[in-house]
């Protein structure tokens, strides 16, 4: 494999501008704090949320303390983007989706599992009443969707057991197309993206 110039090129700048940031207490200071330093409950890290904001209902101890980053006016590559502003509402609609999709699929592979099974996508699609007589269902019966999803894993798997998240949300993307009225190869009538938004209103990202 090889890493494009370009690609190296932003890593480094990201890196540059990650040290500019940081602001660490003077070293006499730390080896200090380090001395005094006991870990919570054996645990060597500090109770902060992904927002760096202290989870516990006591105060941080001194050697818990955290220093706030530098002004990131130097470093453009750090400074919060309003996604909601700046994106296109169907562009930030998809990339919602793909992280409810990716979430189920972690929870739905098992622990230390990095595939899915066709199982559980027919135990959804069951429990959604997709499958059965109707005109709102996917499939006529149980049996009429189990084969479909036959079809689609030994398709899309590449002879593996389950499928993984790209295989997955390309799953999505055909039941989604299903759910349109159109075909799930018909890429033209029914695009992926339209595809895995129609799975994604019909409730199929969650339990």
């Amino acid at each position: 494999m090889i890493v494009s110039e370009l690609d190296l090129e932003i890593k480094r700048e990201l890196v540059s501008q990650a040290m500019l940031l940081a602001r660490p207490a003077p070293r006499n200071k730390c080896a200090r704090l380090r001395k005094q330093w006991e870990a919570r409950d054996g645990r060597d890290f500090l109770p902060l949320d992904e927002e760096g904001e202290w989870v516990l209902g006591t105060k941080p101890l001194r050697t818990e303390l955290t220093r706030c980053d530098a002004p990131a006016e130097q470093c453009p590559a750090f400074i919060p983007l309003d996604f909601k502003e700046l994106a296109a509402p169907r562009c930030l609609q998809y990339a919602q989706a793909h992280l409810a999709l990716y979430r189920w699929w972690v929870k739905s592979c098992g622990q230390g599992k990095a595939s899915l099974g066709q199982e559980k996508v027919l135990r959804l699609l069951e429990k959604k009443g997709l499958l059965g007589a109707g005109e709102s269902n996917l499939f006529p019966d149980r049996v009429a969707g189990q084969l479909w999803l036959s079809k689609m894993w030994r398709d899309m798997s590449d002879g593996t057991f389950g499928l993984n998240i790209p295989q997955f949300i390309e799953l999505a993307g055909k039941i989604g197309r299903l759910l349109s009225g159109f075909d799930a190869e018909d890429v033209e009538g029914c695009s992926h993206i339209s595809g895995v938004l129609a799975y994604m209103a019909a409730g199929l990202c969650s339990d």
